[in-house]
């Protein structure tokens, strides 16, 4: 993997390569922000019973939905298992972004409210 590129070296280890960091909870929340109302605008219209809405830390054609934390990524597939209808928000920052974790394939997903669509993949 450290030939192709999926991986780099570290002191004691390995490390997945390219973007893998999260910014703090505040910068996101201030980034995108017109983008964001519209995908939230967007969500609200499809909302129904049963529906689970996932915000996610990445979306990348040949992996699905991506995230950073353990803990969620475990957590989220549970809630889709659960509910009728599995719905992703997801702004442009997140497309073509390798999470560290995965959390569902695209055919899991019933929806996705998007400002964009991640590379290879077309329509979302």
């Amino acid at each position: 993997m450290f030939e192709i590129g999926r991986v780099s070296r570290v002191q004691g280890g390995v490390r997945i390569a390219g973007n893998h960091s999260e910014t703090s909870y505040r910068v996101r929340m201030c980034e995108a922000a017109a983008a964001k109302q519209a995908i939230g605008i967007g969500a609200a219209r499809i909302v129904q019973s049963g529906t689970t809405i996932l915000s996610i830390g990445g979306i990348e054609a040949r992996h699905g939905f991506l995230d950073f934390e353990p803990d969620k990524a475990t957590f989220q597939p549970a809630l889709c298992d659960r509910a009728r209808r599995s719905v992703v928000v997801v702004d442009r920052s997140r497309c073509d972004r390798n999470g560290t974790q995965h959390v569902a394939d695209f055919s899991v997903i019933a929806d996705r409210v998007t400002d964009a669509t991640p590379a290879g993949h077309g329509a979302l």
